[in-house]
């Protein structure tokens, strides 16, 4: 792991699944160079939380009670595209969520990124033994 990400949360949760949450340490400022963005593999998260690797991953809100995709797009309404972030950019291209990312994990090792003091849950689904 960075030295500027912490596991904050690891559950079991009914059923197949664990929600994992991850935060970044530092505020803006706070450091030189551990301020900066962490970005990192969520594959690596289950390997230092002695996982297995899930089938999928859902990104949820901070609080764990809906899907970020879903509070977003009640948030946005027809403004929000699947993709997902925050508000239109000023030239109407992606979205952003201010200084957050907000991007769903991206690659075959399910990058994210996390910004100054962020905090991301994740819901990790596994297959039925």
């Amino acid at each position: 792991l960075p030295p500027n990400v912490a596991i904050l949360t690891v559950e079991k949760q009914p059923g197949d699944s664990v929600l994992l949450r991850v935060g970044h340490r530092y505020g803006l400022g706070e450091d030189a160079k551990l301020s900066k963005d962490a970005s990192l593999p969520l594959r690596t998260l289950w390997r230092v939380a002695r996982l297995k690797a899930p089938v999928s991953v859902e990104e949820l809100s901070l609080t764990a009670n809906q899907p970020k995709l879903a509070m977003l797009a009640r948030r946005h309404g027809k403004r929000f595209r699947s993709s997902y972030g925050g508000a239109p950019d000023k030239d109407g291209g992606g979205y952003t969520a201010g200084r957050l990312h907000s991007e769903p994990p991206a690659g075959p090792m399910m990058r994210v990124t996390l910004a100054p003091l962020q905090i991301r849950t994740f819901l990790l689904h596994y297959a039925s033994e």
